[in-house]
């Protein structure tokens, strides 16, 4: 179980910089089409990259995660472990849940989408970033033998997620199929779930 948040007491590495931007430029672009009013980042990491980018786009922002830069202003930051519930937010308090490169190093993956779908708002929508099985190869590769990525983050994957391993999670978390939008990016090497709540 880890101990520490994505970024903490380390640098990140160029490849992580860039892997980072590929994902949050997703998010970004999504959030400019929609412009949600109530954002929760699940895993923020320590510097909350994500969320300090999406700062411009809306004032009601929740960073979540074992650790936040202190330093860090602008929005709501909530400090702890994840584990299989998130009762600590309310019912449909949420217009858009960001899930990115969190759901492959949870033990109880089922019971936070669950969580997820309680926690949206009619017509909110999750975001769900993965890494999946071509994925794994790469990211082992870069992190075990050239080194390039830190080896805890890779040996604290539990599962990676191809279209087919995702779609009934969500589908039994509540997401009707037909809101249900399942695409695989960053070279193949991720999947990316758009899942509204109807």
């Amino acid at each position: 179980m880890r101990n520490n948040s994505f970024g903490e007491n380390y640098k990140l590495t160029t490849l992580d910089k860039f892997g980072g931007y590929l994902s949050i430029y997703k998010i970004i672009n999504f959030v400019k089409k929609s412009w949600p009013k109530r954002i929760i980042d699940i895993g923020c990491g320590f510097n909350a990259s994500t969320i300090v980018k999406l700062k411009k786009f809306s004032k009601n922002l929740v960073g979540i995660d074992l650790r936040i830069n202190p330093n860090l202003q602008g929005f709501k930051k909530i400090e702890t472990r994840l584990d299989d519930n998130l009762s600590f937010l309310d019912d449909n308090s949420a217009d858009l849940i960001i899930l990115n490169s969190v759901l492959e190093h949870l033990v109880r993956p089922q019971e936070i989408l669950n969580e997820i779908y309680r926690v949206l708002d009619k017509n909110g929508t999750a975001i769900i970033n993965v890494p999946n099985w071509r994925g794994k190869y790469f990211l082992e590769l870069m992190a075990f033998k050239l080194h390039l990525s830190p080896a805890r983050e890779m040996n604290d994957h539990k599962m990676y997620y191809d279209k087919k391993d995702i779609w009934p999670m969500l589908v039994k978390a509540g997401f009707q199929p037909m809101n249900i939008r399942v695409k695989y990016h960053k070279l193949f090497l991720n999947t990316i779930c758009y899942a509204r709540k109807q």
